[in-house]
């Protein structure tokens, strides 16, 4: 009886520490895949259209460690996508570009454009660093419905293209 009782322990522990084991593991996975995205870009959000809520949002300055930006928008979670992306175009988007800016992220837009199988949406904008430097940002917006909920969830990756949009103007 006894044997059986301590393989019953054993077993018990066993599939508890592979079961923190798997989660560390996807834990781990997640902190690089963002660590992967974040390379490149200037900052990453991910956002549940159907329920209007922020799931997440990266920023990572170059030299510094990764944060939310929900501080510098004057937000914390939860929040509402809408509330976030408006605070984002009154803190960051140059003013000719914020209702340009405002329609793209619009929340019913893209789900409308989801429900017509358009699953990715890239704009450009012009924007304004936190210390004033006008730079062009090219924001692509990836939608996909989570596997668990049955909502959409809007995936965005937002890059510095200045470089590039100042040789395109200088080329035309």
């Amino acid at each position: 009886m006894l044997a059986i009782f301590a393989m019953a322990v054993f077993c018990v522990g066993f599939f508890y520490v592979r079961e923190l084991t798997d989660v560390n593991s996807e834990t781990k996975k997640a902190e690089n895949y963002t660590q992967a995205v974040l390379a490149g870009a200037l900052a990453i959000f991910e956002g549940d259209l159907s329920e209007n809520a922020m799931i997440a949002d990266y920023w990572k300055p170059k030299g510094h460690t990764t944060k939310s930006l929900l501080g510098v928008l004057g937000l914390s979670f939860p929040c509402t996508y809408d509330d976030y992306m408006n605070r984002w175009a009154e803190k960051f988007v140059d003013p000719e570009d914020r209702e340009l800016y405002l329609d793209r992220v619009n929340r019913n837009i893209l789900m409308n454009a989801y429900n017509n199988s358009e699953s990715e949406i890239f704009f450009d904008y012009k924007a304004v660093t936190s210390d004033g430097r006008e730079i062009f940002v090219r924001q692509s917006i990836f939608m996909a419905e989570d596997r668990r909920s049955g909502n959409v969830v809007a995936h965005a990756n937002l890059r510095e293209i200045t470089e590039q949009k100042e040789k395109d103007i200088a080329f035309q």
